[in-house]
């Protein structure tokens, strides 16, 4: 889908509730495109804090068992 497109779709539909089906399209038409080298640095930043913010199984474990012995 070509970026024109997406946001004629974005305008008509803008203060709208998107269907369940505008939305599955959007995300399938998204998913061909290639992603530039910006996106996939920025999806990697996001990642990389994600995963710095939440942590592991083991550290969730061993911090309950220290709340649980008191």
């Amino acid at each position: 889908m070509k970026e024109e497109t997406k946001k004629k779709i974005s305008m008509r539909l803008r203060g709208r509730k998107k269907s369940a089906t505008h939305c599955k399209h959007i995300s399938q038409s998204l998913q061909a495109l290639k992603k530039t080298k910006e996106h996939k640095e920025h999806l990697s930043a996001s990642l990389r804090e994600y995963h710095k913010n939440n942590k592991t199984k083991i550290e969730r474990d061993e911090k309950e068992k220290e709340h649980n012995k008191y």
